[in-house]
């Protein structure tokens, strides 16, 4: 492990305010075995609020740089694009483009069912600004740009529970800090070498030299971690597992807490940022308390990608920028601030696991196989049934553990 549980769940605390900055949301709570976990510890929760929302232009309201109408317009086109990206454009398109992403089925669109086969606005212009915003509010769920994301897999969906988003009161690690509560946690012990032999077992080398050693082992980091070869594998994955670890990929969700000494943004529960520049801190969220005010900013996709190679510093300096458009010059500088770097981060390498054009969830359930019945795999992007999710990752871990379960009742019967 690293210095801390949680993996990609980690809660920014800040005097009496915490703040999710990894995995955010309990998505439904009918049937969800993470609400029914938090409701049995006792954890406090709130659902996700949805208004009241602030939006800006580049700093100036949204409202003195779009109509009314020509706000209707965007949001009226981008309605009717999403909703024809079904099955049967899916069977439609394959025709053409045997493996298409979701731009491929947007432009698809377009070309067949908007006048003149072009968007009724100009490219360089605050309307296209406005869709690419509204582009991004979906793109966000998977971190990932929809060219780099499956049409057949957005068709055909994930099943979800029902019942609204969730949030915990002191943030998803409070549950992580009851789950692990006597277990027996190596911090600052991060795995660089597996080894495993059938009817042998496995054994584990870590970075600071220890050696673990058992009949059987759950490798549950990341895809991200599988893609950068940042464990070596002896002897190597077979070639099923190989062909999906390279063929899925990685999105990228990443967030940046800031502490202020006063609020200034007045009420509101989110800042929406519009701009030319398409996924610029379009997202920033209300958080903390009176004696605490925060913003969380949401940042994912390219521009993510692009803010990581950047120091915190300059990050800062640009949310500051932004901030001070839209509320003024005496917007104070915060007195905290905490900047997620997933991708980076070679505990994680990435936020959560896509489904790109050419692969498909056959490619998660080959990388979901055991190995030699020694070595099991768990984790979200083990679960094609709910990629990216909390619940997903500890549906995974239940589904191995019952595997490991059987071959020792088996053995035992022997």
């Amino acid at each position: 492990a690293s210095y801390r549980t949680g993996g990609r769940i980690h809660t920014y605390a800040s005097g009496d305010a915490y703040v999710d900055v990894g995995a955010s949301f309990i998505h439904g709570i009918t049937g969800n075995p993470i609400f029914s976990l938090a409701k049995a510890y006792k954890l406090g929760f709130r659902f996700e609020r949805g208004s009241p929302r602030q939006f800006y232009y580049d700093g100036r309201p949204l409202g003195k740089v779009l109509t009314v109408e020509d706000k209707r317009k965007v949001e009226t086109t981008f309605n009717s694009v999403i909703n024809l990206l079904d099955k049967n454009l899916l069977k439609a398109i394959k025709k053409s483009i045997p493996d298409p992403s979701i731009a491929d089925g947007v432009a698809y669109v377009i070309k067949n069912n908007v006048e003149d086969r072009k968007l009724p606005w100009e490219k360089d212009s605050p309307l296209n600004d406005y869709w690419n915003y509204l582009i991004w509010t979906r793109e966000e769920y998977d971190g990932a740009n929809f060219e780099k994301l499956s049409l057949e897999n957005y068709v055909l969906g994930d099943s979800g529970f029902a019942g609204g988003n969730v949030l915990l009161k002191h943030g998803y690690s409070s549950l992580i800090e009851k789950l692990s509560e006597g277990l027996n946690i190596q911090y600052n012990s991060a795995v660089k070498e597996i080894r495993y032999e059938p009817n042998t077992g496995v054994e584990v080398l870590t970075t600071d030299n220890k050696h673990f050693k058992g009949k059987y082992g759950v490798v549950t980091v990341s895809l991200g971690v599988l893609k950068h070869n940042i464990i070596k594998f002896c002897p190597e994955l077979p070639p099923a597992k190989l062909e999906a670890i390279k063929s899925l990929d990685m999105g990228l969700m990443n967030k940046i807490a800031l502490r202020f000494p006063r609020s200034f943004w007045g009420r509101t529960d989110r800042i929406c940022h519009i701009s030319n520049v398409k996924g610029e801190f379009p997202w920033i969220d209300v958080c903390g308390s009176k004696s605490c005010p925060l913003l969380l900013v949401w940042v994912a996709c390219d521009f993510a990608v692009e803010l990581e190679q950047k120091s915190d510093v300059e990050i800062i300096s640009n949310i500051m920028q932004m901030l001070r458009k839209a509320y003024g010059k005496n917007v104070p500088d915060p007195i905290e601030f905490y900047v997620s770097k997933w991708l980076s981060n070679p505990h994680t390498k990435g936020a959560y696991s896509i489904i790109p054009p050419g692969s498909s969830k056959l490619h998660n359930k080959n990388l979901e196989l055991p190995v030699d019945n020694v070595l099991f795999f768990a984790g979200e992007a083990t679960c094609p049934e709910y990629l990216g999710t909390v619940h997903g990752a500890y549906f995974s871990g239940l589904r191995e553990a019952n595997r490991i379960h059987t071959l020792i009742t088996n053995s035992l019967k022997s």
